[in-house]
Order: C-alpha cells, then sequence, then structure tokens
C-alpha cells in the first residue's frame, strides 16, 4: 500500500467559480495526488482524443512548477513534487490543455494551502521545476543514444559496400571481368567478342532463328 492522497475536486475551464483551495503540507512529496475532474461551465466536459495536461503554478516565493498530468477517464491527475510543496504558504495552480491542433485552453485558478512543517528534515530549497521540458529532453537524450548504438552498423555497412570492386581487363578473345565482393572473395567471366560478333552476323544474315540453328 503505498503512501498516498487522493484529493478529488472540479474545475471548470469556461469561468471562475468560488476558488478551490487544496491542502498539503511542507515537504511532502510524491504522496499528494490531485484528481481535477475537467467542467465547461458548470457541465461536464469531454477533453479530446491527442490532448497533452500540463500542470503550472506559482509558488509564494515566485518560482515556477510546470510539470507533466495525465489525463485518464476524462480526469486530469497531478502528482505534486516535492518542489510545488517546498515553500508553505498560497500556491496558484491551474491546469492547461495542449490539443492535438496547436491549441491552448486553460482552466480557472485554483490554490494549494500548503502548511509549514514543524521540524524541516532537509530544508528543501526552493526552485523553478520544469518536469514537462526536463521528460522532453530526456527523450531527446534517448532518441540520441539509440542513433549513436547503431552508427557502427551503418559505417560497417557504407565500408563494406566500398569494399566491393569491379575491374575490366581486356584479353586476346574479349574480356574478362572480376567482381570481388566486401569479403574479399573474387569471381571472373570471361566474355569472347568474336562469338559475339559471329553470332550477330548470323543474324544479320540469316534472321535469328536461323542463327540460333
Amino acid at each position: 500500500m503505498s503512501l498516498k492522497i487522493l484529493k478529488s475536486f472540479s474545475v471548470d475551464f469556461a469561468k471562475a467559480p468560488p476558488l478551490e483551495y487544496v491542502y498539503a503540507k511542507q515537504g511532502d512529496q510524491n504522496s499528494r495526488v490531485l484528481e481535477i475532474i475537467p467542467l465547461n461551465n458548470g457541465a461536464a466536459y469531454t477533453i479530446p482524443d491527442g490532448t497533452v495536461a500540463r500542470f503550472g503554478a506559482k509558488k509564494p516565493d515566485g518560482t515556477q512548477i510546470l510539470d507533466d498530468a495525465v489525463i485518464e477517464d476524462g480526469k486530469i491527475y497531478v502528482t505534486l513534487s516535492s518542489q510545488a510543496l517546498a515553500v508553505s504558504g498560497t500556491v496558484t495552480a491551474e491546469i492547461a490543455l495542449y490539443g492535438a491542433d496547436d491549441t491552448l485552453l486553460s482552466s480557472q485558478h485554483f490554490h494549494i494551502m500548503v502548511e509549514r512543517f514543524a521540524v524541516d528534515p532537509e530544508a528543501v530549497e526552493s526552485s523553478d521545476e520544469y518536469r514537462s521540458f526536463e521528460t522532453a529532453l530526456l527523450q531527446l537524450e534517448d532518441s540520441l543514444q539509440q542513433l549513436q548504438t547503431a552508427l557502427p552498423e551503418l559505417e560497417a555497412a557504407v565500408q563494406a559496400a566500398e569494399n566491393v570492386n569491379i575491374t575490366t581487363e581486356e584479353t586476346a578473345s574479349g574480356y574478362e571481368i572480376t567482381v570481388t565482393d566486401r569479403n574479399g572473395q573474387s569471381a571472373t567471366v570471361g566474355i569472347v567478342t568474336e562469338d559475339i560478333a559471329y553470332g550477330e552476323l548470323l543474324s544479320e544474315t540469316w534472321g535469328t532463328e536461323n542463327a540460333e540453328q
């Protein structure tokens, strides 16, 4: 059983009804989860598919928070980080919805009342937190790592293609064509030009069918 407290409340994206207040304790970390029910002018609001939700907040000391939120079963879930609760006092927060068509829809404000802890266990230093952008950077770093892993195979394939060699040498009766593969193995094919000329002469004189005979 995890140490989590779920606070469920509604947030309107069309108007500003009386402010919602959420209780929290300074220093708590990943233990307080907000379950936010979206409304449109007091009625249920259906979040379109492909929408991304983010939690934005301003702490009493002026530092800010921008974290990813989760949309599940039509509701928005936010897990409050230690940075979100680093400073006692009133945290002003909102939910921003980013649509797949480059639209942005922000909710009314709601307040998180962060009560000061009696004993400071670690003296968490307040700072700006932009985990939404940090997540994108981590994904980019992962893609770069995958590219770096694939580069040796790509270089080996290019080197193998460069190792393929074709040479042509003229002989007394025609030509010899030698193909060397990437492993250094060679194969030679001889072409006798006199036979080709004689076949062409028969074709021109008697026709293709007689020349084949």
